[in-house]
């Protein structure tokens, strides 16, 4: 089995384990936790649809797609700390005892989880060298300019926003520890969040920081580090063939080291997201109760599909045997207009059948 393959099939299983208990963590309504399941399964579901259409060819088969998917994946880089933020502000807000109304609340997440994203995917055509760029085996990829204006619009947006999710996350630990019989009144008179939920909260922002962090800062650091840094060169040396779309086979980008450190880097910390809401949230009352749905339904549509298959069988007429073309020795096979269609006599019932036949013969001429 390749280790495309192994992507294809974990990115997918990454895309069902945060889109199935989506449904539960809309019903408790935080907006961060949210936003984090969706940006998640869609960069998940992304990715593992470009490793399945682009697994041995480079050909350009879906352009609108490219720049759709694309332009999705590099804004879920930054969604994922964005998301974050979102849970760790919460969480510091919750502990410092200075919540607001929800409105307010969804407001703020909204704008924090989807406009940043947003607002990033825009900037970076700024420094976007052409249309996008294909790789063999990963797909779609939005080509930037290695150049310091790079850094400012798209490279450190993630580290800036997990420095400060893990400023707020370290507060909420602090207060958490000192002030706990006051911030579990607090968390127990919140509507939809109790303790277990509060402590799955801290430690899936946490680990999404503790892994972003280090991860995006090394990514940087091989960008600034690489033979294609340059200075801005301006607008139009930038997007001078900016219709121009990079096609490269596996052989050429996994021959370049640091190309190839990067995608791979890049396309599995999706996986590693999804995996680490599995283990944060996966195990609770109600996502297993989701989980367990979901495959009921799933042996129902077996079973009916099977109870089909069985019905069809005995509600089919059986075969008719096939007829001998050549009959054996001592039989004739002839149809006669006074017998069924299709039957078959013997020698003698021929015999019987063709003398009765002469005697109504007779007696009709007789007549």
């Amino acid at each position: 089995m390749s280790s495309n393959t192994v992507f294809s099939a974990f990115s997918f299983l990454g895309f069902l384990i945060c889109a199935i208990p989506l449904y539960w963590h809309l019903e408790a309504a935080n907006v961060g936790v949210c936003l984090f399941i969706a940006w998640t399964a869609l960069g998940c579901l992304i990715s593992s649809v470009n490793s399945i259409v682009w697994r041995n060819n480079v050909e350009n088969i879906a352009p609108v797609w490219c720049d759709i998917s694309g332009r999705l994946l590099l804004g879920v880089s930054v969604a994922l700390p964005a998301a974050s933020l979102c849970i760790t502000r919460r969480l510091h807000a919750i502990t410092s005892l200075s919540l607001t109304g929800k409105q307010h609340q969804l407001a703020v997440d909204l704008l924090i989880g989807l406009g940043i994203p947003v607002l990033q995917m825009i900037l970076a055509y700024v420094v976007q060298m052409h249309r996008f760029d294909i790789f063999e085996g990963v797909g779609c990829w939005i080509p930037i300019s290695n150049n310091p204006l790079s850094f400012v619009l798209v490279y450190t947006w993630p580290i800036m926003i997990s420095v400060v999710s893990a400023w707020f996350g370290v507060i909420s630990l602090y207060r958490f520890v000192q002030g706990r019989r006051e911030v579990n009144s607090i968390v127990a008179s919140t509507a939809s969040l109790h303790r277990a939920r509060y402590i799955r909260l801290v430690i899936l922002a946490c680990a999404d920081v503790v892994a972003t962090i280090p991860l995006t800062s090394y990514a940087t650091y091989t960008w600034a580090r690489s033979e294609s840094y340059q200075q801005w060169a301006g607008w139009a040396a930038v997007h001078n063939h900016f219709s121009f779309v990079g096609q490269y086979p596996a052989a050429h980008w996994r021959a370049n080291h640091q190309m190839a450190t990067r995608v791979e880097l890049v396309r599995w910390l999706n996986v590693v997201a999804a995996i680490s809401f599995l283990l944060v949230f996966g195990f609770a009352d109600g996502a297993l109760r989701h989980y367990r749905m979901v495959l009921m339904f799933i042996a129902r549509c077996l079973r009916i599909t099977r109870h089909e298959r069985k019905k069809r069988r005995r509600s089919a007429p059986p075969e008719r045997p096939p007829q001998d073309s050549n009959p054996k020795k001592g039989q004739a096979h002839v149809e006669y207009l006074d017998t069924a269609p299709g039957s078959t006599l013997s020698l003698e019932e021929q015999d019987r059948a063709s003398n009765t036949t002469t005697g109504r013969k007779s007696s009709t001429l007789g007549e």
